[in-house]
């Protein structure tokens, strides 16, 4: 357990630059509560800067420890420039020492270093329900490996084809009715679609391996209910499956594919009045292994809300508040870090 303070030292329209001292308290309670010891106090810095309306840099760097002797072994750091080709194009340069990836069952990973340039999409709008997705990159890698630790080049193509397809939609309450804005500031409207997705991965290393991948699945999610009512007017639902085959491996363990069929589940239920509870998680139907588990507490209301949500893999929880109407532009995602990432399918996306 540990307090974090964000100071932002610069905030103007185009530079942002955040200090967050740290204080860890488990780490004071093993010491004996030494207040003095390097070890329980941290700091982090984080700098965002807008050239223009198009290109932007992000860097960021954590010591979680302030004894010198231990910064080379857990220090954190990155830079990355954006830039937008277009609304729907991202070049993007990086250069990235010691990154923390999930990959999925494998756990965490860690990437000890890497420089490269990526140009992606993150949606092209095609027709009725169906986008397209792409990524090309290349970087020089250093990663944990089954063999001693490798620097090598490691490029990548990848796309993916999602569509979805209304299946039901309801009927919402009338705007004018009180009952309709109780726990949300816009009245709930029950629906379900299902979802389909088919994908390829191409990943190259200078070493000569190679991890090529299709990917298909389908799905369905939705909600039922108006959350207006004092108990279970309120379920949403995503299920999917994702299949993927694969017949060869990646030399490191942080883009390793070894979940081949997921099943992916998630709920969210009304308890009582603004309170829902749920879960989210994925399920390696090959082994049973159960991972990336997210449990969710909520209590909402049409001007306010607040979310707890812990992950049992990553050990992370977080808070968020929510408050309408004052043109709050905040992160949303209650995991997101600069120095985290996530690995599916071989593809890597940074926070």
């Amino acid at each position: 357990m540990f307090f974090l303070y964000r100071y932002r030292v610069v905030n103007t329209p185009n530079t942002v630059l955040t200090l967050l001292p740290s204080i860890y308290l488990q780490r004071i309670a093993r010491n004996d509560f030494d207040l003095f010891n390097a070890n329980s106090y941290g700091v982090g810095i984080e700098l965002g800067h807008r050239f223009t309306s198009q290109t932007r840099v992000r860097g960021y760097g954590f010591l979680s420890t302030l004894d010198p002797n231990e910064w080379l072994a857990t220090s954190r750091a990155g830079l990355e420039l954006f830039h937008n080709i277009n609304a729907q194009n991202l070049l993007t340069v990086s250069a990235i020492y010691r990154q923390r990836i999930f990959n999925r069952s494998l756990g965490e990973q860690n990437l000890t270093s890497s420089f490269g340039v990526t140009l992606s999409s993150a949606g092209i709008p095609l027709n009725k329900g169906l986008t397209l997705s792409y990524l090309l990159g290349g970087e020089y890698v250093t990663a944990g490996s089954d063999d001693p630790m490798l620097p090598l080049g490691r490029f990548q193509t990848a796309a993916n084809l999602n569509w979805v397809m209304p299946i039901w939609r309801g009927t919402p309450y009338h705007l004018r009715e009180p009952k309709a804005y109780a726990t949300a500031p816009v009245p709930y409207n029950p629906s379900c679609s299902s979802t389909q997705t088919l994908g390829g991965v191409a990943n190259y290393y200078t070493n000569g391996s190679t991890q090529p991948a299709l990917i298909a699945g389908a799905g369905f999610r939705g909600q039922v209910g108006h959350f207006s009512r004092n108990w279970f007017d309120y379920t949403s639902f995503d299920l999917g499956f994702t299949q993927t085959f694969n017949d060869q491996s990646s030399p490191f363990l942080f883009d390793r594919i070894v979940d081949f069929s997921v099943l992916n589940i998630g709920l969210l239920q009304q308890i009582y009045g603004p309170l829902r509870a749920g879960t989210q998680l994925q399920i390696n139907v090959d082994t049973g292994n159960v991972f990336n588990t997210n449990i969710i507490v909520e209590y909402s209301r049409r001007t306010y809300g607040v979310m707890f949500r812990y992950n049992l893999d990553r050990q992370l929880a977080s808070i968020l508040l929510r408050i309408n109407s004052f043109n709050w532009r905040g992160n949303a995602d209650p995991f997101s870090s600069p120095g985290l990432g996530t690995a599916t399918d071989g593809v890597i996306r940074s926070n």
